[in-house]
């Protein structure tokens, strides 16, 4: 049998930055997920060390990898600020409006959520009128969405019904 090789555009040292950022990426996207269901009761409180420590470990391979630690990336890496793939927000009618919509205020209210929950656990008591506007906020957008896509779909009913 021949031997096989695989011929790739990337340079070795292109994958192995590549896998770093995927393990920095994943440790701390784990770790943050179990403190939060650590932070409401849930969680698994026996695995924390050991998830600290795979991200320890990924920070310092992405140091190998990048000669530079990776904050940046994982404040990217744990943002809430992401829309659900899957889903076409691009196209114009009243349904795509109101994915993007309603993801633009679930976003809202999940921000302004961990934003109160930090500032609760520091006591910080304007950050917690703040992420309570942000939260409240993010309702009405969501309520608001509801309204238009409601409106929109017994516009077209009406429109149907018309045309027969």
């Amino acid at each position: 049998m021949p031997d096989l090789t695989v011929a790739s555009s990337q340079t070795d040292g292109d994958i192995a930055k590549n896998n770093a950022a995927s393990r920095v990426d994943w440790a701390s996207r784990e770790l943050m997920a179990n403190l939060l269901r650590m932070s409401c009761g849930g969680g698994k409180g026996h695995k924390l060390t050991e998830q600290m420590v795979d991200l320890l470990k990924a920070m310092q391979d992405y140091w190998d990898a990048h000669k530079r630690w990776p904050f940046e990336e994982i404040s990217e890496f744990i943002a809430f600020d992401r829309f659900e793939p899957g889903r076409d927000y691009d196209r114009e009618d009243a349904q795509a409006r109101f994915w993007a919509e309603e993801r633009r205020a679930l976003l809202s209210v999940e921000r302004g959520s961990m934003r109160r929950v930090a500032a609760h656990l520091l006591d910080q008591r304007t950050h917690i009128s703040t992420s309570e506007n942000e939260i409240f906020a993010g309702f009405r957008t969501y309520e608001d969405a509801h309204v238009e896509l409601r409106a929109a779909e017994g516009s077209r009913k009406r429109t149907r019904k018309s045309g027969k």
